[in-house]
């Protein structure tokens, strides 16, 4: 699945510590749904058409679903209802699942990477648009680096069982 890792602002001068990047992945988990904990999106519009509501939302690919759900921490991951016309997603603020035929679930995953010390500045971001515009612009890029490292030590948890 698609990674949206969060970007790092440019450096005016070389950097002397490690840049951290936190992006995301989704694993699939075919034939599963996921009833309860209905993750409300703070992206919700009522007056848009693509809502069906405040934690469902007809896509067009998977990507606008992991999209709106990386862009909120407390979505833990989304349901594909694929056996509705049109299709939709509903997204979850836990990540306990059931198995069901025709649902399947997408689980939010953290991914870091860590950038060398830079002996020059950085480039800036892009000044072009992008293909998709962004559901919630900020003027700088944003970090909610408390609910990073909880989902980073809930993925680390699970991975060792523990």
């Amino acid at each position: 699945m698609a990674v949206s890792p969060t970007t790092a602002a440019p450096t005016q001068a070389p950097t002397s510590t490690p840049t951290i990047t936190i992006g995301y992945w989704y694993e699939k988990y075919g034939n599963s749904k996921q009833d309860d904990y209905d993750c409300v999106m703070s992206a919700y519009d009522s007056k848009s058409g693509d809502w069906r509501s405040n934690y469902q939302y007809y896509y067009a690919t998977l990507a606008d679903c992991e999209r709106l759900c990386s862009a909120q921490s407390n979505c833990r991951m989304f349901v594909d209802v694929r056996e509705l016309n049109p299709r939709f997603c509903a997204f979850k603020s836990s990540r306990q699942r059931v198995s069901h035929p025709d649902k399947d679930v997408y689980v939010k995953r953290v991914s870091q990477t860590t950038a060398a010390p830079t002996s020059a500045p950085t480039s800036p971001p892009a000044t072009s648009p992008t293909s998709m515009p962004t559901a919630s612009p900020t003027l700088a890029p944003t970090i909610d680096f408390r609910a990073q490292y909880c989902l980073l030590l809930e993925s680390l948890f699970q991975e060792l069982g523990i």
